[in-house]
C-alpha cells in the first residue's frame, strides 16, 4: 500500500499526524490564480467548494468544476453549494460533466484543486492527463 503512495515517507508522516486542514502545493511556475480547475470525484470532496468560495470572493477567479460522477445533480449538499455559487458568481463558474479533458484546457488553467483522497485515486489510475496538469493544490480536510 505505501509503496504506491504518491508521497515520500516524510510527507506521509506529516499528512497522517496533522489534525488540521492541510495543503500540499505542486508548483509548476504558479504566478497568478485566475483560472482554477476543481475536481469533484466523490461526495467527500464537497469541502473543496469552501476554497472555491474564497477564491471567488478574494480573487474573482474563473472556476471550472469537473463533475465526473454527476454529483452536482445527485448529491443534495453539493448541488446546493454549486447553485449558490452560480447565483452569486454567474460569470465565474462553469461545470463540466465530461470525463475526457483536452490538453489545451489544462494548459489554460493556473491551478488545480483536488482532495488528498481523489489525488491518490487519480495517481493510481495513471490518468493520461496527469502529465499536463497545471500547479496542483492537494487539500486534506
Amino acid at each position: 500500500l505505501f509503496e504506491n503512495s504518491p508521497f515520500d515517507e516524510r510527507t506521509r508522516q506529516i499528512i497522517s499526524k496533522t489534525k488540521t486542514p492541510l495543503g500540499i502545493l505542486i508548483n509548476k511556475d504558479l504566478i497568478e490564480i485566475n483560472a482554477v480547475f476543481i475536481t469533484i470525484f466523490s461526495a467527500d470532496d464537497s469541502f473543496l467548494i469552501e476554497y472555491v468560495t474564497k477564491l471567488l470572493f478574494n480573487n474573482n477567479s474563473q472556476i471550472t468544476i469537473l463533475d465526473i460522477n454527476g454529483l452536482v445533480n445527485s448529491d443534495a449538499k453539493i448541488e446546493k453549494l454549486i447553485i449558490t455559487l452560480e447565483n452569486d458568481y454567474p460569470e465565474n463558474i462553469a461545470v463540466l460533466t465530461e470525463n475526457n479533458l483536452k490538453a489545451g484546457f489544462l494548459a489554460q488553467q493556473d491551478l488545480m484543486l483536488i482532495s488528498l483522497e481523489s489525488w491518490k485515486k487519480l495517481v493510481d489510475s495513471q490518468s493520461v492527463w496527469l502529465s499536463t496538469v497545471p500547479s496542483v493544490l492537494i487539500l486534506k480536510e
